[in-house]
Protein backbone atom coordinates (compact mmCIF):
# COMPACT_ATOMS: atom_id res chain seq x y z
CA UNK A 1 0.00 0.00 0.00
CA UNK A 2 2.93 2.15 0.59
CA UNK A 3 4.29 2.33 -2.70
CA UNK A 4 1.02 2.69 -4.21
CA UNK A 5 0.54 5.64 -2.22
CA UNK A 6 3.59 6.98 -3.37
CA UNK A 7 3.30 6.72 -6.64
CA UNK A 8 -0.49 7.48 -7.19
CA UNK A 9 -1.19 10.04 -4.37
CA UNK A 10 0.13 12.70 -2.44
CA UNK A 11 -0.09 11.58 0.96
CA UNK A 12 2.58 12.29 2.72
CA UNK A 13 4.02 8.29 3.65
CA UNK A 14 7.45 6.43 4.87
CA UNK A 15 9.05 5.56 1.54
CA UNK A 16 10.97 2.11 1.14
CA UNK A 17 14.10 2.22 0.53
CA UNK A 18 15.20 -1.27 0.90
CA UNK A 19 13.21 -4.87 2.80
CA UNK A 20 13.50 -8.51 2.41
CA UNK A 21 10.32 -10.09 4.12
CA UNK A 22 12.45 -13.39 4.71
CA UNK A 23 14.89 -14.36 6.81
CA UNK A 24 17.78 -15.17 3.99
CA UNK A 25 19.87 -12.40 4.86
CA UNK A 26 22.67 -11.16 7.22
CA UNK A 27 20.18 -9.69 9.66
CA UNK A 28 18.27 -13.68 10.12
CA UNK A 29 14.98 -12.04 9.86
CA UNK A 30 12.58 -9.85 7.73
CA UNK A 31 13.32 -5.95 7.51
CA UNK A 32 12.11 -2.93 6.27
CA UNK A 33 14.52 0.41 5.86
CA UNK A 34 12.26 3.47 5.46
CA UNK A 35 13.22 7.10 5.70
CA UNK A 36 12.24 9.73 9.00
CA UNK A 37 9.86 11.29 8.00
CA UNK A 38 9.79 15.18 10.02
CA UNK A 39 7.74 15.38 12.92
CA UNK A 40 6.31 14.18 16.09
CA UNK A 41 3.83 11.73 17.40
CA UNK A 42 0.63 13.33 17.03
CA UNK A 43 -0.42 11.93 20.77
CA UNK A 44 2.21 13.95 21.97
CA UNK A 45 2.74 16.96 20.15
CA UNK A 46 -1.33 18.18 19.13
CA UNK A 47 -2.12 19.07 22.03
CA UNK A 48 0.67 20.81 23.03
CA UNK A 49 0.15 23.51 19.97
CA UNK A 50 -1.70 26.86 20.37
CA UNK A 51 -4.54 27.30 18.28
CA UNK A 52 -2.83 29.02 15.51
CA UNK A 53 -0.54 26.16 15.11
CA UNK A 54 -3.86 23.95 15.10
CA UNK A 55 -5.60 25.51 12.81
CA UNK A 56 -2.92 25.36 10.31
CA UNK A 57 -2.34 21.47 11.17
CA UNK A 58 -6.44 20.81 10.49
CA UNK A 59 -6.28 22.44 7.25
CA UNK A 60 -3.60 20.03 6.43
CA UNK A 61 -4.88 17.18 7.50
CA UNK A 62 -8.25 18.13 5.50
CA UNK A 63 -6.48 18.36 2.53
CA UNK A 64 -4.70 14.93 3.11
CA UNK A 65 -7.91 13.15 4.10
CA UNK A 66 -9.46 14.60 0.52
CA UNK A 67 -6.87 13.32 -1.03
CA UNK A 68 -6.93 9.83 -0.23
CA UNK A 69 -10.55 9.70 -1.92
CA UNK A 70 -8.84 10.93 -5.30
CA UNK A 71 -8.30 7.34 -6.39
CA UNK A 72 -11.47 4.23 -7.20
CA UNK A 73 -11.39 1.19 -7.37
CA UNK A 74 -14.10 -1.24 -8.62
CA UNK A 75 -13.44 -3.58 -6.02
CA UNK A 76 -12.85 -3.91 -2.37
CA UNK A 77 -10.08 -5.06 -0.98
CA UNK A 78 -6.27 -5.39 -0.13
CA UNK A 79 -3.64 -4.26 -2.65
CA UNK A 80 -1.45 -7.41 -3.95
CA UNK A 81 1.92 -6.17 -2.75
CA UNK A 82 3.67 -7.56 -5.46
CA UNK A 83 1.58 -6.00 -8.04
CA UNK A 84 1.71 -2.08 -7.21
CA UNK A 85 4.68 -1.12 -9.30
CA UNK A 86 2.73 -1.21 -12.71
CA UNK A 87 -0.13 1.34 -13.86
CA UNK A 88 -3.12 1.58 -10.88
CA UNK A 89 -6.02 0.60 -12.92
CA UNK A 90 -3.59 -3.01 -13.58
CA UNK A 91 -2.72 -3.67 -10.13
CA UNK A 92 -4.49 -6.72 -8.19
CA UNK A 93 -7.06 -6.70 -5.58
CA UNK A 94 -7.40 -9.44 -3.57
CA UNK A 95 -10.67 -10.46 -1.39
CA UNK A 96 -10.33 -9.46 2.56
CA UNK A 97 -9.01 -12.17 4.51
CA UNK A 98 -11.91 -14.37 7.04
CA UNK A 99 -10.45 -13.89 9.44
CA UNK A 100 -8.19 -10.92 9.88
CA UNK A 101 -4.51 -11.34 9.73
CA UNK A 102 -4.26 -10.70 13.21
CA UNK A 103 -6.31 -13.03 14.09
CA UNK A 104 -4.86 -15.70 12.56
CA UNK A 105 -2.78 -16.83 15.53
CA UNK A 106 -5.88 -17.53 17.32
CA UNK A 107 -7.52 -19.75 14.96
CA UNK A 108 -4.86 -21.44 13.18
CA UNK A 109 -5.97 -20.20 9.57
CA UNK A 110 -3.04 -17.87 8.84
CA UNK A 111 -1.41 -18.17 5.43
CA UNK A 112 1.19 -15.75 3.63
CA UNK A 113 -0.78 -16.23 0.41
CA UNK A 114 -3.18 -13.69 -0.74
CA UNK A 115 -6.72 -14.61 -1.12
CA UNK A 116 -8.68 -14.72 -4.06
CA UNK A 117 -8.81 -11.95 -6.67
CA UNK A 118 -11.48 -9.27 -5.32
CA UNK A 119 -14.60 -8.71 -7.74
CA UNK A 120 -16.50 -5.99 -9.24
CA UNK A 121 -19.44 -5.64 -6.86
CA UNK A 122 -21.82 -3.09 -5.72
CA UNK A 123 -21.87 -1.84 -2.15
CA UNK A 124 -24.76 -3.72 -0.66
CA UNK A 125 -23.44 -7.06 -2.80
CA UNK A 126 -20.06 -6.15 -0.90
CA UNK A 127 -21.49 -6.13 2.08
CA UNK A 128 -23.99 -9.18 1.69
CA UNK A 129 -20.90 -11.13 0.20
CA UNK A 130 -18.79 -10.39 3.32
CA UNK A 131 -21.43 -11.31 5.91
CA UNK A 132 -21.96 -14.63 4.38
CA UNK A 133 -18.27 -15.51 4.69
CA UNK A 134 -18.15 -14.59 8.14
CA UNK A 135 -20.90 -17.15 8.38
CA UNK A 136 -18.61 -19.92 6.90
CA UNK A 137 -16.03 -18.93 9.23
CA UNK A 138 -18.45 -19.05 11.99
CA UNK A 139 -20.08 -22.65 11.64
CA UNK A 140 -16.55 -23.89 11.43
CA UNK A 141 -16.02 -23.09 14.98
CA UNK A 142 -19.33 -23.71 15.71
CA UNK A 143 -20.96 -20.81 16.29
CA UNK A 144 -23.77 -21.86 15.31
CA UNK A 145 -26.54 -20.22 17.42
CA UNK A 146 -24.99 -17.32 17.86
CA UNK A 147 -25.72 -15.62 13.92
CA UNK A 148 -25.64 -11.28 14.16
CA UNK A 149 -25.34 -11.77 10.07
CA UNK A 150 -29.24 -12.31 9.63
CA UNK A 151 -30.07 -8.94 11.66
CA UNK A 152 -27.10 -7.05 9.83
CA UNK A 153 -28.29 -7.91 6.78
CA UNK A 154 -32.09 -6.32 7.00
CA UNK A 155 -29.69 -3.10 8.14
CA UNK A 156 -27.82 -3.70 5.23
CA UNK A 157 -30.73 -3.99 2.77
CA UNK A 158 -32.41 -1.07 4.67
CA UNK A 159 -29.67 1.18 3.70
CA UNK A 160 -29.50 0.87 0.60
CA UNK A 161 -33.10 1.01 0.08
CA UNK A 162 -32.96 4.93 1.12
CA UNK A 163 -30.03 5.33 -0.88
CA UNK A 164 -27.49 5.39 1.23
CA UNK A 165 -25.15 3.19 -1.18
CA UNK A 166 -24.96 5.94 -3.39
CA UNK A 167 -21.20 5.31 -4.46
CA UNK A 168 -20.62 2.03 -5.90
CA UNK A 169 -16.72 2.51 -5.92
CA UNK A 170 -14.33 1.61 -3.52
CA UNK A 171 -11.69 4.38 -2.13
CA UNK A 172 -8.36 3.74 -0.20
CA UNK A 173 -8.91 3.92 3.84
CA UNK A 174 -6.85 3.68 6.32
CA UNK A 175 -8.52 1.57 9.10
CA UNK A 176 -6.84 2.95 12.26
CA UNK A 177 -6.31 6.78 11.27
CA UNK A 178 -5.92 7.82 14.79
CA UNK A 179 -3.70 10.85 16.45
CA UNK A 180 -1.02 7.82 17.16
CA UNK A 181 -0.49 6.87 13.38
CA UNK A 182 -0.10 10.69 12.89
CA UNK A 183 3.13 13.31 12.90
CA UNK A 184 2.60 16.69 13.41
CA UNK A 185 5.97 18.49 12.19
CA UNK A 186 6.08 22.51 13.54
CA UNK A 187 7.28 24.73 11.35
CA UNK A 188 7.00 27.84 13.26
CA UNK A 189 4.95 29.84 15.97
CA UNK A 190 1.97 29.71 13.83
CA UNK A 191 2.47 27.06 11.32
CA UNK A 192 1.90 22.65 11.79
CA UNK A 193 1.69 20.27 9.06
CA UNK A 194 1.27 17.29 8.92
CA UNK A 195 4.57 15.26 8.76
CA UNK A 196 3.33 11.85 7.58
CA UNK A 197 0.25 8.98 8.20
CA UNK A 198 1.83 5.41 9.58
CA UNK A 199 1.23 2.03 10.24
CA UNK A 200 -0.48 1.22 6.30
CA UNK A 201 -0.71 -2.20 7.38
CA UNK A 202 -4.70 -1.18 7.85
CA UNK A 203 -4.30 0.04 4.53
CA UNK A 204 -7.63 -1.04 2.58
CA UNK A 205 -10.00 -0.12 0.01
CA UNK A 206 -13.22 0.74 1.20
CA UNK A 207 -16.37 2.22 0.97
CA UNK A 208 -16.20 6.05 0.46
CA UNK A 209 -17.88 6.16 4.04
CA UNK A 210 -15.68 4.05 5.84
CA UNK A 211 -12.93 6.41 5.66
CA UNK A 212 -15.00 9.47 6.73
CA UNK A 213 -14.75 8.82 10.35
CA UNK A 214 -14.93 12.94 11.90
CA UNK A 215 -11.61 13.74 13.75
CA UNK A 216 -13.27 15.10 16.65
CA UNK A 217 -9.94 15.31 18.25
CA UNK A 218 -8.55 18.24 16.58
CA UNK A 219 -10.87 20.53 18.57
CA UNK A 220 -11.86 18.21 21.84
CA UNK A 221 -8.87 16.37 22.99
CA UNK A 222 -9.56 13.57 25.67
CA UNK A 223 -6.86 12.03 26.74
CA UNK A 224 -8.71 9.00 28.14
CA UNK A 225 -11.85 9.11 26.59
CA UNK A 226 -12.40 7.36 23.32
CA UNK A 227 -14.38 9.87 20.90
CA UNK A 228 -18.76 10.37 20.49
CA UNK A 229 -19.39 10.43 17.12
CA UNK A 230 -22.52 11.37 18.35
CA UNK A 231 -20.89 14.56 19.40
CA UNK A 232 -18.64 15.31 16.07
CA UNK A 233 -20.51 17.75 14.58
CA UNK A 234 -20.95 19.82 17.56
CA UNK A 235 -19.88 23.57 17.48
CA UNK A 236 -16.86 23.99 19.97
CA UNK A 237 -17.70 26.70 22.80
CA UNK A 238 -13.81 28.13 22.94
CA UNK A 239 -13.84 30.31 19.54
CA UNK A 240 -10.07 29.12 18.89
CA UNK A 241 -11.67 25.36 18.79
CA UNK A 242 -14.37 26.90 16.62
CA UNK A 243 -11.68 27.78 14.27
CA UNK A 244 -9.87 24.64 14.28
CA UNK A 245 -13.03 23.11 13.21
CA UNK A 246 -14.08 25.46 10.24
CA UNK A 247 -10.50 25.18 8.97
CA UNK A 248 -11.07 21.19 8.85
CA UNK A 249 -14.04 21.38 7.16
CA UNK A 250 -13.39 24.02 4.46
CA UNK A 251 -10.10 22.02 3.65
CA UNK A 252 -12.35 18.61 3.31
CA UNK A 253 -15.41 19.54 1.33
CA UNK A 254 -18.97 18.84 1.97
CA UNK A 255 -19.31 15.36 0.53
CA UNK A 256 -16.79 13.96 2.80
CA UNK A 257 -18.47 15.62 5.62
CA UNK A 258 -22.25 14.30 4.29
CA UNK A 259 -20.54 11.06 4.79
CA UNK A 260 -18.99 12.14 8.37
CA UNK A 261 -21.64 13.66 10.31
CA UNK A 262 -25.12 11.99 8.55
CA UNK A 263 -25.70 9.16 11.80
CA UNK A 264 -26.81 6.63 9.06
CA UNK A 265 -23.50 6.49 7.72
CA UNK A 266 -22.22 6.70 11.59
CA UNK A 267 -24.01 2.94 11.43
CA UNK A 268 -22.80 1.74 8.18
CA UNK A 269 -18.98 2.60 8.95
CA UNK A 270 -20.17 -0.23 11.91
CA UNK A 271 -21.91 -2.51 9.96
CA UNK A 272 -18.92 -2.40 7.51
CA UNK A 273 -16.26 -2.80 10.64
CA UNK A 274 -18.46 -6.12 11.82
CA UNK A 275 -18.49 -7.14 7.81
CA UNK A 276 -14.73 -7.46 7.53
CA UNK A 277 -13.39 -7.85 11.45
CA UNK A 278 -15.79 -10.93 11.99
CA UNK A 279 -17.34 -11.30 15.52
CA UNK A 280 -14.66 -12.85 17.21
CA UNK A 281 -14.94 -11.41 20.60
CA UNK A 282 -17.42 -9.65 22.84
CA UNK A 283 -17.07 -5.94 22.18
CA UNK A 284 -17.75 -7.09 18.74
CA UNK A 285 -20.89 -8.52 19.83
CA UNK A 286 -21.57 -5.88 21.74
CA UNK A 287 -20.74 -3.95 18.95
CA UNK A 288 -23.48 -5.61 16.76
CA UNK A 289 -26.36 -5.01 19.47
CA UNK A 290 -25.61 -1.37 19.91
CA UNK A 291 -25.35 -1.06 15.89
CA UNK A 292 -28.81 -2.55 15.29
CA UNK A 293 -30.13 -0.84 18.33
CA UNK A 294 -29.37 2.32 16.85
CA UNK A 295 -30.71 1.50 13.48
CA UNK A 296 -33.85 0.35 14.56
CA UNK A 297 -34.42 3.81 16.60
CA UNK A 298 -33.91 6.18 13.37
CA UNK A 299 -35.79 3.58 11.10
CA UNK A 300 -37.77 1.10 12.79
CA UNK A 301 -38.25 -2.55 10.74
CA UNK A 302 -42.16 -3.54 10.55
CA UNK A 303 -43.48 -5.74 13.29
CA UNK A 304 -44.63 -8.34 11.35
CA UNK A 305 -47.07 -9.84 13.80
CA UNK A 306 -48.74 -6.30 13.67
CA UNK A 307 -49.03 -6.49 9.62
CA UNK A 308 -50.54 -10.14 10.07
CA UNK A 309 -53.11 -8.38 12.71
CA UNK A 310 -53.64 -5.80 10.90
CA UNK A 311 -54.26 -7.62 7.54
CA UNK A 312 -56.77 -9.89 9.33
CA UNK A 313 -58.65 -7.15 10.65
CA UNK A 314 -58.74 -5.89 7.29
CA UNK A 315 -60.35 -9.21 5.80
CA UNK A 316 -63.10 -9.39 8.80
CA UNK A 317 -63.89 -5.50 7.86
CA UNK A 318 -64.54 -6.55 4.56
CA UNK A 319 -66.15 -9.54 4.65
CA UNK A 320 -68.66 -7.96 6.84
CA UNK A 321 -69.25 -4.48 4.64
CA UNK A 322 -68.98 -5.28 0.45
CA UNK A 323 -68.96 -1.83 -0.33
CA UNK A 324 -65.82 -1.53 1.51
CA UNK A 325 -62.05 -2.23 -0.29
CA UNK A 326 -59.13 -3.34 2.00
CA UNK A 327 -56.55 -1.17 1.84
CA UNK A 328 -52.90 -2.69 1.58
CA UNK A 329 -50.85 -2.07 5.04
CA UNK A 330 -48.28 0.80 4.35
CA UNK A 331 -44.97 0.68 6.17
CA UNK A 332 -43.18 3.54 7.85
CA UNK A 333 -41.77 6.40 5.55
CA UNK A 334 -38.17 6.08 5.42
CA UNK A 335 -35.83 8.77 4.97
CA UNK A 336 -32.40 9.55 6.00
CA UNK A 337 -32.24 11.36 9.15
CA UNK A 338 -30.54 13.99 8.44
CA UNK A 339 -28.77 16.14 5.92
CA UNK A 340 -28.06 13.40 3.39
Amino acid sequence: MIRFLDKHTRIPVPSIRFFDFTSNNPLGQRYCIQPRLPGANAMLAYPKLNIQQKVSFASEYGKALAGMQAKTYSCAGILDPKGTRGDFEQVPMHQFDVPPRDFHGRFGDFSDCPGPPAVPQTTLDFLLSMFKRQRTFDLKHNRIYLNPWEELTKVAHAMNDIGLFDDNKYYVTHMDLEPRNLLVHVKDDGTATLGGILDWDSGVFAPRWMGCKPPSWLRDWQYDDDEDELKANKTPVDPGMQEVKYKFEEAIGQDWLRYAYTPEYRIARNVCLLALRGTNDSDAYRLVDSTIEEWEKLHPFPDVTDEVEDEMEVGEESSSDEDSDPSPSQGPDVEPSSIL
